[in-house]
């Protein structure tokens, strides 16, 4: 079985007494791994400690989380804790999953915590994810994805013997060709606010739940 990898490393060490030293830890970790190192930093409660992530894999989410504590001046007693069971929810996310959740960060819309991050992790299914890095990308695909779903009743209403359908068709196929796939694009994106990220097209397609 493969070993999965650590998704985050913390730096740990005691929170007013740092002459100790200190030392860093792959998450996700357990109490009885973690404890022989914080009793070697005197470590005896969750307000003794000081913890920081490092840019170990030197990936997004590792910039983000050193932003998110930096910001706040201090890391609180349940930070440890958080960026632990984050650990465990990136070790259970598939290939697509991590796609959407790395888009999710570059846009910044659900990353103002850890707990940000771990709800998010619980909400990718209401993100999607288009291969389009362009308005025009976009555009394009919305239009041949409208295209499939009607060519069904075009080739029905070409087939009728009714003149007024195959006027209809003709009329239908002439706006189609007429169509500008970067204005549509642009208007699409404006009506869903979705954003272009360096995985691609992401848009929020259904109202995130705060689980965490």
């Amino acid at each position: 079985m493969k070993k999965q990898q650590s998704p985050i490393q913390a730096y740990i060490e005691h929170a007013t007494n740092r002459w100790s030293g200190g030392f860093t830890i792959p998450l996700p970790t357990t109490p009885k791994v973690l404890r022989p190192f914080l009793d070697g930093i005197d470590v005896t409660s969750s307000q003794d400690i000081f913890i920081m992530p490092v840019r170990a894999n030197k990936t997004l989410l590792d910039k983000v989380l050193c932003d998110i504590i930096v910001a706040r001046r201090t890391a609180s007693p349940d930070t440890l804790n958080e960026l632990n069971y984050l650990a465990v929810k990136m070790n259970s996310l598939n290939e697509e999953e991590r796609e959407t959740f790395t888009a999710a960060l570059e846009v910044k819309r659900y990353c103002r915590s850890i707990a940000d991050i771990i709800n998010l992790t619980e909400n990718l299914d209401c993100l999607f994810l288009q291969p389009a890095y362009s308005p025009i990308m976009y555009g394009e695909f919305l239009l041949a994805t409208a295209q499939e779903d009607e060519f069904g009743c075009l080739e029905r209403l070409k087939a009728s013997a009714n003149s007024d359908d195959k006027t209809l068709v003709q009329h239908i196929e002439r706006l189609e060709r007429s169509v500008d796939p970067l204005a549509y694009g642009r208007v699409a994106m404006k009506e869903e606010n979705g954003t272009f990220t360096k995985q691609g097209y992401l848009v929020e397609v259904a109202t995130f739940k705060s689980i965490y």
